[in-house]
């Protein structure tokens, strides 16, 4: 009788941790946890490694110098290529790649349930910085915290946080339950469950959300395997908000003013894509990329030294190999629905960079045209927002540089 019951507990108990498992992995509980990541080959998650090496070259092709190249799948390195003297623990300067760590932290502290993306600045710090002082915390996180009008919100791009978007780090710093500084909770409540190994952001005491964080690509692919994961962490749970990760993956003012293309949560949107339409970028200069998509459940990871600050051509080189496809779907390509998608020409101020690099493409390849002036404006849309972009980066070298004689 005792060994019939001893046998039915063990059936019960063993049951009970396959499910565990099963709803561990099917919750997204993918990645490392605190640990080092799990190294294995392309073909034990169903990829291929010759597409992923001629996705590599392609990337490194077009956009040059490129440092790393390293792709995710399933919670898993299935690819990793260095260049240039780059290893696995070396980091690259992150830019604006930066601002996106920084949504991830403030969606920590929702989950913690002392920090909302509602809530009025003004509620929380007597300073504002140039901040409207009527915008909530999801203004700040939109780029449009600083808008005139918050009905009509314009986004105002705040290259080096120091106008508006550094309120989260005075935020945090002045209401964590802790009562420590920003940085000392970012690494105690973020990086170390998450399990960073080579980042450094922070500077005695002072967390910039506009830019400086170092990383390694591995420790940026653990931030967007969060995000993938809607915030849930292998051997932690739920770290960073499920709501708010949602919501950082939408386009939450679509129609503000100025836009440089779909927005969420300090995040950049493709939108139109065949294979995931709510892939997300955190970029930065000189191409610094981390691409994630949750629906091929894939992470991809390239930095560089170039001049180029888009993170396209990365997505673009890579989505057919992490989909475990040879080629781009007939009749459906994104070329297309980014055609059928895009404004009138008479409206180019609307238009976004990914808009018109696309635009470009399908007029050389011939599924489009346009006369000579539609054309010149196109292209002048294109060079004004690429200064725009060379004028964050510039800020940004110019404040980093700053900091250092400091």
């Amino acid at each position: 009788m005792y060994k019939m019951a001893t046998t039915k507990w063990r059936w019960i108990f063993g049951v009970a941790f396959v499910y565990v498992g099963l709803f561990t992995t099917c919750g997204g509980q993918l990645g490392p946890g605190s640990g080092p990541w799990d190294v294995v080959s392309p073909e034990s998650e169903g990829l291929n490694q010759e597409w992923l090496e001629t996705a590599e070259e392609e990337v490194n092709r077009n956009l040059g110098n490129r440092t790393c190249f390293l792709v995710v799948k399933n919670g898993k390195i299935v690819f990793e290529k260095y260049r240039r003297g780059r290893t696995v623990s070396g980091t690259s300067e992150m830019y604006s790649h930066t601002k996106s760590f920084c949504a991830s932290v403030f969606g920590t502290a929702v989950e913690q349930g002392w920090a909302s993306p509602e809530e009025r600045i003004a509620q929380r710090l007597k300073n504002t910085r140039q901040c409207n002082r009527d915008a909530s915390f999801e203004n700040v996180l939109t780029m449009t915290g600083q808008s005139p009008n918050l009905l009509w919100p314009t986004f105002m791009y705040d290259a080096d946080g120091s106008q508006c978007l550094d309120t989260i780090q005075d935020f945090v710093t002045g209401n964590n339950p802790d009562g420590i500084d920003a940085v000392a909770w970012k690494n105690e409540h973020w990086a170390k469950p998450l399990g960073m190994e080579h980042m450094q952001w922070g500077k005695g005491g002072y967390l910039h959300c506009g830019y400086s964080a170092q990383s390694s690509c591995r420790d940026a692919a653990r931030v967007g395997q969060l995000f993938n994961n809607n915030g849930r962490w292998p051997g932690f749970g739920q770290l960073m908000s499920e709501a708010y990760t949602e919501k950082a993956r939408t386009v939450i003012h679509p129609f503000a003013q100025e836009s440089w293309g779909p927005y969420g949560y300090l995040i950049w949107l493709y939108m139109q894509d065949d294979y995931d339409p709510t892939v997300s970028m955190m970029s930065g200069a000189n191409a610094q990329c981390t691409v994630f998509s949750k629906e091929l459940n894939a992470v991809i990871v390239s930095f560089g030294t170039d001049d180029d600050s888009l993170c396209d051509p990365v997505w673009n080189a890579a989505r057919y190999a992490v989909a475990g496809r040879t080629r781009k779907p007939q009749g459906n390509s994104t070329q297309t629905k980014t055609l059928k998608a895009l404004p009138r020409v008479r409206e180019q101020h609307a238009l976004s960079e990914h808009d018109i690099r696309s635009m470009l493409l399908l007029l050389k390849s011939g599924e489009m045209q346009l006369n000579e002036t539609e054309t010149d404006k196109v292209i002048k849309r294109l060079e004004f927002l690429q200064k725009q972009r060379k004028n964050e980066a510039d800020a940004q070298v110019s404040a980093a540089v700053a900091d250092e004689e400091v």
